[in-house]
């Protein structure tokens, strides 16, 4: 998402033996700013707003060349910077890097702010995908093809991280149902790990 501005920086989608898992939720409509926004993608809010600003896009190149997102690659991923955060008060500094191992797929989001923030993130899930919250911050994730992986949330979001409705669209103008596991949480600054991890008894391999 870096040719122009699309306000969720940081999304992005994951498959497991070609079975999709994490999905970019689409857009079926361009009559509203919704579907456009970070809280509607799998990427990071901060008292809920994304890292560009409402209406910022290719008719302003200007300014979007002070927001667009840094994408650094690293051994096993990639670390992407996203400055355009630090122009809401008290935020310095916001990054997500994602890293794909043998048997374990991650991502962790930094934070550096002078202020406790509303921090939230959506995930949202394939139509094919079964969640289920297994306690706390953790969930089991079913997908066709005996596909079985358990998501660990960061400490801080497992009050309140959940199974919720969601919908996407598979091309402009259609909407099906899904699902998301939605978290947010006051947070003060540092670093959020997540983790996908293969349920036991299944060894997926994971691409995003």
């Amino acid at each position: 998402h870096l040719g122009h501005g699309h306000h969720h920086g940081g999304a992005f989608t994951l498959a497991c033996r070609g079975e999709p898992i994490l999905i970019d939720p689409g857009r079926a409509t361009y009559a509203g700013a919704g579907e456009t926004l970070a809280a509607a993608h799998n990427g990071i809010a901060i008292d809920g707003l994304g890292d560009h600003p409402a209406g910022l896009g290719m008719r302003f190149p200007a300014d979007y060349s002070r927001v667009a997102a840094e994408v650094v690659r690293e051994r096993r991923g990639a670390r992407v910077a996203l400055p355009g955060f630090a122009r809401l008060r008290g935020v310095e500094a916001v990054s997500r890097t994602l890293v794909a191992e043998p048997g374990r797929f991650a991502w962790w989001d930094d934070v550096e702010c002078a202020r406790p923030v509303r921090l939230s993130s959506r995930l949202t899930l394939a139509p094919s995908v079964r969640a289920e919250k297994i306690g706390g911050g953790i969930f089991r994730l079913r997908a066709a093809g005996h596909v079985g992986l358990v998501l660990r949330t960061p400490d801080p979001f497992a009050a309140e991280a959940e199974i919720v409705g969601a919908s996407w669209s598979p091309r402009y103008g259609v909407t099906a149902p899904t699902t998301a596991i939605a978290c947010a949480a006051r947070f003060a600054g540092g670093r959020l790990e997540w983790s996908l991890l293969p349920e036991a008894g299944s060894s997926p391999g994971a691409g995003a």
